[in-house]
């Protein structure tokens, strides 16, 4: 494990300066569409698997934007010449004497590790390093923007434990103000950082443990991504990864804290890991843990077991046979079979008595989890626990894709199911339906809403809640 570089140089680069490298980066055509080719090489190895052959292409080009790729994304060596010619004569200097760059031997390489979020700039540590790293821009926040990105404007927004502050940058466009916190002095930093070099003015970067730095204040819209790797004895913590000794005390924070800071209509999303349970035993432990104020919506998304997880963060370990075991060794002392994946969703609606739902997707659409399928399934749980009213007037749709199958029974066997197919998109399970199911279903289909469809609100819901239908606009 390598000592983490110095940044407080980087405190001098002042805010127009930062500016100034965003254009010179725009200028030389770095941008998303010039990187995407280069990021599609290898996406089937893991992440930190795929920057040798990305160099491998690079380093056969002598734009600046290939340079500057090689010297700011993907922590090779450039000579000082080349890093001239990316960067241009007065910000390379600059970035050397702020400690940014390293000079050495007519050669210059970057202390962090640039990437892109749409068309934002986002620093963060080099991973391989270890120890309290900074994680900027990863698989798993991407996963968690999409289930964020708000399908309507918003006025106030936190990214709780923002890390390098990706997720502030692709909310600030959505929201009037954004707070983005992290209780590591080094996060916010480089968060800040972050602000200043794509010249954003909404976002406000705060020190600070948990909620501390929130005292008081509501928002629209709260994200997370808490660490979730349970932390074995005698092994040193490390605040991106590890959640506890179970994996989720830090998670299970998160949550607990999250009611007195939901503005009315407001919703938090939580990406998380859960020590594996048996599946209504740990919707209710989340339920518990939330308070009894909010609408929560818990959506599984699979599970690891303890040798894979061990398995993996042995190979973060640069493969070390030795940490495997005290990772598995940990999980057998704890009764910890596995984790599971998850989005925690918790909402301040407006119901006398909140509701609790949990959904199971199927595997092959555990990647399809967007803010508008969220939307849509508050909108179902709504009507379910709703007035009968509400649900009367709604109107209600096959998913757009919805396709009728017949599965054939066993040889030998007479019977046959019919299966209401249900696109991924919309994270269900096939559904097996009679042929009465149906013809409710086609009435409702038909029908411009659930009152004028005639059928009984008892099976209306049972129908609802298996998702084959879904509310849509009126």
């Amino acid at each position: 494990m390598a000592d983490l570089p110095e940044i407080a140089g980087l405190a001098v680069v002042t805010p127009a300066q930062w500016l100034e490298l965003r254009d010179r980066l725009v200028s030389i055509g770095l941008d998303a569409a010039t990187l995407a080719p280069i990021l599609a090489l290898s996406v089937r190895f893991p992440e930190d698997d795929r920057d040798p052959i990305r160099l491998w292409h690079l380093r056969r080009r002598d734009d600046a934007a290939a340079l500057a790729m090689r010297l700011l994304m993907f922590g090779d060596d450039i000579t000082e010449h080349d890093a001239l010619a990316a960067l241009g004569e007065s910000l390379c200097p600059l970035l050397v004497d702020a400690g940014l760059l390293l000079a050495h031997d007519g050669h210059v390489r970057c202390v962090l590790r640039l990437a892109m979020a749409g068309d934002y700039y986002v620093f963060g540590d080099n991973l391989a390093l270890g120890g309290d790293v900074v994680m900027g821009l990863r698989d798993t926040t991407i996963s968690l923007w999409h289930a964020i990105a708000p399908v309507r404007p918003l006025q106030r927004a936190l990214d709780l434990g923002c890390g390098a502050g990706t997720i502030a940058l692709l909310l600030c466009r959505h929201v009037a103000e954004m707070v983005a916190s992290d209780v590591s002095p080094r996060a916010v930093a480089i968060a800040r950082i972050n602000v200043a070099l794509n010249g954003v003015g909404n976002i406000e970067v705060r020190l600070g443990d948990m909620f501390e730095p929130v005292a008081g204040e509501v928002f629209d819209l709260l994200a997370a991504h808490p660490p979730y790797i349970a932390l074995p004895d005698g092994v040193s913590a490390v605040s991106h990864l590890h959640g506890g000794p179970h994996g989720d005390e830090v998670a299970l924070r998160s949550v607990a804290g999250i009611a007195p800071h939901l503005a009315p209509g407001g919703h938090a999303v939580v990406q998380s890991h859960w020590p594996l349970r048996e599946r209504e035993a740990q919707v209710m432990h989340i339920r518990a843990t939330a308070g009894p104020a909010l609408d929560l919506l818990v959506l599984r998304l699979g599970t690891t077991s303890a040798d894979d997880l061990a398995t993996f963060w042995g190979q973060v370990r640069q493969r070390d046979a030795a940490a495997v075991g005290r990772i598995r060794d940990h999980y057998e002392e704890c009764s910890l079979s596995g984790t599971e994946s998850s989005f925690i969703v918790l909402r301040r609606g407006d119901m006398p008595q909140a509701w609790t739902a949990m959904l199971e997707a199927p595997p092959e659409s555990a990647g399809l989890v967007t803010a508008q399928r969220i939307d849509r399934l508050i909108r179902s749980c709504d009507l379910l626990h709703g007035e009968d009213a509400a649900l009367l007037a709604a109107r209600l749709r096959l998913p757009e894709g919805t396709t009728l199958a017949t599965i054939e029974g066993l040889p030998g066997a007479v019977s046959t199911k019919t299966m209401l197919m249900l696109p991924p998109g919309t994270l269900r399970k096939a559904v097996e339906v009679t042929q009465s199911a149906l013809q409710v279903i086609g009435a409702l289909n038909r029908s411009a809403t659930v009152a004028e469809s005639g059928q009984p609100l008892p099976t209306v819901r049972e129908i609802l809640s298996r998702g084959v239908l879904e509310p849509v606009e009126a």
